[in-house]
């Protein structure tokens, strides 16, 4: 059998649901105004555009019996729960086309722009931004900026813009360029212009042509910050792998030298997070591993800023993901595996306060697979099969409760996997476990959500335990 986790490729698409749920878990809240790693473009609207950063107020009248989301972080948190569901996840970090917590941020801060309008003419797509329909929000706000004239339309087409890049990045596009023949020299603009291009999966060279646009209209040492990270993002897109270490090395130098005369400044430490992660991650892909090591090294310290200046279950999720990669550089490029264990179990501890804080149901439970996951890998490099077992069990024991929670969430042929696994150890249970493994996906089958590969499997299975193939 593979050493490696199945993937099954037909399985229907509700099970994709915890794939979302890890993503929104572990990349996007932590990710969030709320803690971690903060989406730049958003962050580079409110620091340089007060008009893209109304007053916040706790709520507004009633429109038309329905109550408005305008508080900052409730609107942002929205945007990222509507993303959460709207794509499934990316196990690992976010790729530069992908939707992620830099687009939740950007869209956050457009629905804050429209919700915080007392117009009559924004109510529709105020109404629309509170039920979570940005793309209703989007054509609503097409139709009002179609009718101005100027800056002031100009601002509209790029909010409608920003909250299209969830359903339609080529709509959104179209949007920005309209806003640009308005305002030619509009650094927000431009830094848009680039992400929604990679989004759209068209000619990445316009994401690039873009974020040098943002690079030459840059005033301050922020925006140079912000249009270098997205000037890496497209250099990352277009295979420039170096171009893009020396873009997110650079952005990272220029925040360091911000974050020295305003320490307290979450932003800034959220943004250089952001950097480093990508550098690191790019070093990493190089083989450069010391390199990618030191730059690990400083994201680590920098997400303790993080969270000492923001305290949240977001910025522990942060910490947790930092933790485990931390682990696997140290196993993988440094043969280290005492440190890669410690960073794990770290990893592991900072999960579990987590899932007590959220209620330890099955669900808040889901996030001590990441770590789970590594450490039984390393115990099986290490061939330590009591260490097996019982992380095998643990796992498990997660899967099995958040499928009788949720069915469907998990593929049950990730729960054959782990009985299949404890098969292999070849202790006294062996014969319960393969029985195991056939009943995940016998369930399964009767249900009619097998796929083909997991067919297969079954009768796999069925020889094993000796037991009937149906």
């Amino acid at each position: 059998m593979s050493e490696t986790e199945p993937k099954p490729s037909e399985a229907p698409a509700q099970k994709a649901k915890h794939g979302a749920n890890w993503f929104y878990l572990k990349v996007v809240a932590p990710l969030s105004v709320i803690g971690g790693a903060v989406a730049l473009l958003v962050w580079v609207f409110d620091l340089v555009n007060t008009s893209n950063d109304p007053a916040t107020r706790s709520d507004i009248e009633a429109v038309m019996g329905e109550r408005v989301l305008v508080d900052r972080d409730a609107v942002r948190l929205m945007v990222l729960d509507t993303l959460a569901q709207q794509r499934g996840g990316a196990l690992d970090g976010i790729l530069p086309g992908e939707i992620g917590f830099l687009e939740a941020r950007l869209i956050s801060a457009s629905a804050q722009n429209i919700t915080a309008s007392s117009a009559p003419m924004w109510q529709s797509a105020q109404l629309a931004i509170g039920r979570g329909d940005l793309a209703g929000a989007a054509r609503e706000t097409e139709a009002i900026a179609t009718g101005q004239t100027g800056l002031q339309a100009a601002k509209g087409w790029r909010d409608a813009a920003m909250l299209y890049l969830v359903d339609d990045p080529e709509r959104a596009i179209v949007a920005l360029d309209r806003a640009a023949a308005l305002q030619p020299d509009d650094f927000e603009t431009q830094l848009a212009l680039s992400r929604a291009h990679l989004l759209s999966g068209g000619d990445i060279s316009m994401a690039w042509s873009a974020a040098q646009e943002a690079v030459g209209l840059a005033k301050t040492a922020e925006q140079t910050a912000a249009a270098t990270l997205a000037l890496g993002l497209a250099m990352q897109a277009n295979g420039e792998l170096l171009g893009a270490v020396d873009a997110y090395q650079r952005t990272a130098d220029i925040l360091k030298t911000l974050i020295r005369s305003q320490p307290e400044t979450l932003q800034l430490q959220q943004v250089r997070l952001d950097a480093l992660k990508r550098l690191y991650r790019v070093l990493n892909d190089l083989e450069r591993y010391d390199e990618a090591g030191a730059a690990l090294n400083h994201a680590l310290d920098t997400a303790h800023a993080v969270h000492a200046l923001d305290p949240t279950i977001w910025t522990k999720e942060e910490l947790s993901l930092l933790l485990v990669w931390y682990g696997d550089l140290l196993h993988e490029s440094r043969d280290d595996s005492t440190g890669a264990r410690a960073a794990y179990l770290e990893a592991l501890a900072i999960d579990e306060s987590i899932a007590l804080a959220k209620g330890n149901d099955a669900l808040a439970r889901y996030g001590l697979l990441f770590p789970l996951k590594r450490l039984v890998d390393l115990a099986r490099f290490e061939s330590d099969k009591p260490a097996q077992r019982d992380l095998y069990l643990q796992m498990l024991e997660i899967e099995i409760a958040l499928n009788e929670a949720e069915p469907g969430s998990i593929w049950p042929s990730m729960i054959a996997f782990r009985y299949e696994r404890l098969a292999g150890l070849g202790d006294a249970d062996t014969q319960q476990y393969w029985a195991a493994a056939y009943n995940a996906l016998l369930s399964e089958k009767k249900s009619g959500g097998l796929n083909t590969g997991d067919e297969e499997m079954l009768e796999y299975y069925a020889g094993k335990a000796g037991l009937p193939y149906p």
